[in-house]
This record gives C-alpha cells, structure tokens and sequence, in this order.
C-alpha cells in the first residue's frame, strides 16, 4: 500500500512535531515538490504533560512550586512510539528531522539510527547540549574563547557557603532550553533564591536527560551528578551573534551570521538581525572557532548554532554555547533574505543530500525576528485577531506574525517563558536597511493592538 498523498519521486520527509506554521516554511524551501512533508507525531503527544512546557488542564492558581510535582519525560516511551508511527507508515521512510530542542534534538539520532537514516550520533548532540561536557570540548581546541567555569551539584549543601566563582555570576542546569532555570547572580541572596528554584524543578528536563547521559559513554563527574548538575560560569559580554551552520559527510559549512539584541532587563531577546551587525574581520573569527570545535565535537549530518559574544573594548569573542539544530528563530529570516529557510537545510541533510541553500536571493536586503515582550506580569486582555494580522501580512510583503499569548491568559502561567519575561508574540520582518526595519515594526505594533491589565492583587502568583 502506497500513501495516496504522495507523488511521483517524492522523498518522505517526517518531522517531529509538524505544525502548520512550519508545514507552511517546509513547503517553501527551493525544489519543495521532491519531498513530501509528514508528521511525527504532534505537538502535544511530544510534548504532554509537562507543566513546564504547558499543560491544557493547568490550574489558574498554579504556582512554581507546583513544578516540584511534575514527572519527568517520558522519552523512551514517546520514542517507542514514533518508531511504531514509521514501521505502519503505508511508503518508504527517507528522512527524519525537527525543529525543537530538547526532547526532540536528542530523539532524532536515536529514531534515524534505528531507522537507518542519516542523522548526528547521540554522543556528539550530548557533547554540544551538556553545558559543562560542551565547555570541556571547548576548552580542549579553542580556549582562548571559553570563560571561566565549573559544574556544581545544587543539592550541595555547602554550595551558599563557599560559592565555586566570584559574584557576580551565571548559573544554569547542564541541560535546559530558552533559558529555563538560568539566572544572573550577584550575592548571596540571589545564589539561595536560585538554588531553591532549581532543587524544585531541575528534575522535570535533568531526569530524561540523565537517562540519555547514560546511553553513551561519558567522563566520570558528568557520569555521576547526570542531568542534575549547574554550570557555574563567569560573566561575559557585549554584542552578540550565531554562526549558522551545518556538518554533510564530515565537512563543515557556515551560511550566515546573526545579530542577537537583548530587551531593558538586559537578559531577554528583543530581536534578531540577519545579516550580523559586526565587522567581518570579527564574524571570520567565530566562524573559524565554529569549525573547529564541530570537527572536534565529531558532529555530523547535522545543523548546528553557536552564540558569541564579541566584546568591543577589548577586541575579544567569547563563545555562549553551542545548539545541534538550526536556530527555530532563523529560518524566516534566510527565506526574506537569501530566497530560503534553513529548514532546508535540515531536509536535505536527512535525506543524505548535501544541502544547497541560495544566497542574497531573497525580496530584502535585512530581516529580524522581533520578540514583542512584557517585563512584568499582567493579565492579557487582547490579541490580534487574524484579520489584524491579514492586513499586518498586506501591508508589509513577508511578514508573519506568530501568537503566543492569548486572551483571557495570566502571563505567569504561560509555558516556555525565560526567567525575566514574557513573550507575547513573534513577528518576522523584511526591509532594505535597519531604519526602515525599526519603522516597519513600530507600524505593526500599531496594527496587532495587543492590550494587558495590571494583575489583581489576590491573583498574583505566591
């Protein structure tokens, strides 16, 4: 039996977690109609029962504490169960890939390998998404680039006491995404409030990582502590960038350098920019590092992101971390620019092809992605509706505008928030320079009309 939707010479391209917003960026890579873009399972399925990530049963009283409750991922029954999808699946199965961090980076080696298709081995994905067994590769080709840093079991009683860097400084689970249980310390009271956090709900992503840890062979301490360890790191600085890139039978490329600006709170993204804002002396310099800690890594059939800071006064890159995946911010910002997404990037690399993205093809000359946030919590008490944003699309060619909040909500309760913030929206930009971009955007700003209220004093979360 044959999958009827499927035509002639089309490869079939799964992809975990299909939505229709990226069904809509798959179907707009360059010779799109040789593939056939299939769901691997939902969203929901990948992703159920995770309050941090969003549960549709969530109390309005929820709390962080409520976190301490929340069990851990099932990976290895969800993978099961994407195995099970493909072997009923009535064609053949070319390719499998994502879009998402963790769980679905680290599924992807393990459901291609036992699929027999290509994909990165699960080590080298370990190797870049462990903060601290990132850092020791790191350190081991490139440690000109590598601040200073350590791993710390939080559940160390003596952690307060004798803090393992000077103040002030980052700490942050070994495994996390956006941010999550990351925080900026500057004393003693920050460090307590932070630990007792992390205790609470490092668990629910640390537990199905520890799982994964044990899968391949790892170095002793990173063995022992598992998915339940911080990384303690110092503070670093200044304008920062990702290098983009991918890794097709052992050679690594680069394809683009973005610029990544930060809101007042100074923690959370307000934007991205492509093509970077820097020099290019400096942008040669980090795509340099890039390549040689990837070589390093072993990492292979694969995407890649790595952030950089490049402290101007002191002429110095400093390299954040490093993600094996296509950034999910910067696929719409190749396609207004260079005339495709990234995406297929990750399509061509599942099948086995070497990827062959067009460059400055694109309707204009720079693109971002804005993050229109609040830095306080509220209730939201209007959202565009889709005929606000039909007209935002009309207006300014290329754009789309992506909700995240929605009506009625408190924003505390919303999933995949960072600490210091809140995401209402993301809306995608083109124009011919950076003057007319910021223009562009405070037009839709006008035109989307997003409304919040002060919370009321008994709804505040304890």
């Amino acid at each position: 039996m044959v999958d009827p939707r499927v035509g002639p010479g089309q490869r079939n391209v799964f992809v975990l977690g299909l939505d229709d917003f990226h069904l809509a960026q798959f179907e707009r890579i360059r010779d799109a109609d040789r593939y056939h873009f299939e769901p691997l399972l939902t969203p929901e399925e990948l992703l159920r029962g995770q309050t941090v990530w969003g549960h549709e049963d969530e109390p309005e009283d929820y709390s962080e504490q409520d976190h301490a409750q929340v069990p851990p991922y099932p990976f290895d029954e969800v993978v099961e169960r994407a195995i099970a999808t493909l072997h009923a699946y009535p064609g053949s199965v070319d390719g499998i890939t994502g879009y998402w961090d963790f769980p679905i980076s680290d599924m992807i080696p393990i459901i291609a390998g036992r699929m027999g298709l290509h994909a990165p081995s699960l080590a080298s994905v370990l190797k870049c998404e462990h903060k601290y067994w990132s850092r020791l590769n790191q350190q081991e080709v490139i440690p000109d680039v590598v601040p200073g840093f350590c791993m710390v079991d939080p559940f160390s009683q003596e952690l307060t006491r004798q803090p393992p860097l000077e103040y002030p400084f980052w700490i942050k689970p070994v495994k996390s995404f956006s941010s999550y249980l990351g925080f900026r310390i500057r004393n003693h009271a920050e460090f307590e409030s932070a630990l007792e956090r992390i205790r609470n709900e490092i668990h629910i992503i640390g537990d199905p990582f520890s799982d994964l840890l044990r899968r391949v062979e790892t170095p002793g301490r990173i063995a022992e502590l598992g998915g339940r360890a911080c990384l303690v790191e110092e503070i670093i600085g200044g304008a920062q960038c990702t290098v983009e890139g991918y890794v097709a039978d052992g050679e690594v490329h680069v394809h683009g350098v973005i610029s990544s600006f930060r809101g007042p709170n100074r923690s959370s993204f307000h934007r991205y920019e492509y093509p970077a804002q820097l020099p290019r002396r400096v942008q040669e310099r980090m795509i340099n590092a890039s390549k040689k800690v990837i070589e390093h890594i072993g990492l292979n059939w694969s995407a890649f992101n790595i952030e950089y800071f490049y402290d101007r006064r002191k002429d110095r890159i400093w390299l954040v971390e490093i993600n094996p995946r296509i950034s999910q911010s910067h696929p719409e910002l190749f396609d207004l620019v260079d005339g495709a997404p990234t995406t297929q990037i990750t399509v061509q690399l599942a099948v086995g092809e070497k990827p062959t993205l067009p460059y400055r093809a694109g309707p204009y000359a720079i693109a971002a992605k804005f993050m229109l946030r609040s830095y306080e919590d509220a209730i939201v008490t209007r959202i565009p509706t889709e005929d606000d944003v039909t007209r935002v699309e009309a207006a300014f060619p290329g754009t789309r505008v992506w909700l995240e909040a929605e009506e009625g909500v408190q924003l505390s309760a919303m999933p995949r928030q960072d600490s210091y913030s809140y995401e209402l929206a993301a809306i995608y930009l083109g124009a011919r320079n950076q003057r007319e971009l910021h223009r562009r955007y405070e037009q839709v700003l006008e035109m989307l009309d997003f409304r919040l209220e002060p919370v009321p004093a008994q709804s505040v979360n304890s």
